[in-house]
């Protein structure tokens, strides 16, 4: 079954997500900062990817972050497109998770997409 990691949405916005997942019968789950050093995959849930027992308590990112599980692309497409509909405001960090990925910490998640979105950015500002 699809579901959606929630980074630092706990807010308004983090609210309209879920009841659009509710709405759609996709699972969410909101990740406490305490899991932030745990492998990604571990915090979804995946199967063979064990927690490190590491407990995050320090000053973490505070960007917005959206990381989905089990979604095919046809169902991604149609997640967006209902998140666009619903007139939610952006999260410009999203990722699928992968077996290149599901390693990572929400740390190491974070900064690679914050690496390609700012690298996207650039390439925008260029088309200009």
């Amino acid at each position: 079954m699809e579901e959606i990691l929630l980074y630092n949405l706990d807010d308004e916005k983090g609210q309209r997500i879920k009841q659009l997942c509710a709405l759609m019968k996709i699972r969410f789950k909101s990740v406490v900062r305490e899991d932030y050093l745990e492998p990604v995959g571990a915090v979804a849930g995946i199967k063979g990817v064990a927690r490190r027992g590491l407990r995050f308590e320090g000053q973490a990112f505070a960007d917005e972050m959206m990381v989905f599980k089990d979604f095919s692309d046809k169902a991604l497409k149609r997640f967006l497109d209902r998140y666009r509909q619903a007139g939610i405001g952006k999260v410009d960090l999203k990722a699928g998770l992968t077996p290149y990925n599901i390693g990572w910490n929400a740390f190491e998640l974070h900064d690679e997409l914050l690496r390609e979105h700012e690298e996207m950015q650039k390439m925008s500002r260029k088309k200009e």
